[in-house]
């Protein structure tokens, strides 16, 4: 947990959102509004930032996320293919996958990282959203992902993960 940090009342953590995204942004004012629509603020990363009170102008990831679960209930993070990768060829075998040999889009490595430390963090707080064909990294295979498609379905899904994550949802 990061050092001086002012925490908010309970109703004002549950009713916040932390989102990790990477340079795809196209689906960023969808789900804003979303949260919006369920009476829940969005958090980006600077705002978190600037919620650390120790003066550090260059904090580690790990205290922003630190500071964003101390001010938001939940963690979305938006898998998106931004990056295209391939295992280097001196490290391809003939029995692996073909996945391995060709490129393929994956998540940026600052989203994996962050994934990977809220998970760890807050595993029950934590809702990982895919986007478009993404390629699975190591670890998250047989962690269940929502495959977002922007259908009313997808929503209705991510608004009852956000209702388990202990979000405080208004009634419509």
């Amino acid at each position: 947990m990061a050092e001086n940090i002012t925490t908010p009342n309970q109703e004002s953590q549950r009713q916040t959102v932390y989102v990790v995204y990477g340079h795809d942004t196209d689906t960023i004012p969808k789900i804003e509004a979303f949260l919006e629509g369920l009476g829940l603020k969005f958090l980006k990363k600077e705002r978190a930032v600037d919620l650390i009170e120790d003066g550090n102008t260059a904090p580690f990831i790990g205290q922003v996320i630190d500071i964003a679960f101390e001010h938001a209930q939940a963690v979305i993070v938006l898998l998106t293919g931004e990056e295209d990768v391939q295992l280097c060829k001196e490290f391809q075998r003939n029995d692996e996958d073909d996945f391995e040999k060709v490129f393929s889009p994956q998540p940026t490595q600052e989203q994996i990282f962050e994934a990977g430390y809220a998970f760890g963090k807050s595993p029950k707080r934590t809702i990982l959203v895919q986007i478009g064909h993404v390629r699975s990294f190591s670890d998250i295979i047989g962690i269940h992902i929502l495959h977002f498609t922007n259908t009313p379905e997808d929503y209705a899904i991510l608004r009852t993960r956000l209702e388990r994550a202990g979000c405080s949802i208004k009634k419509v």
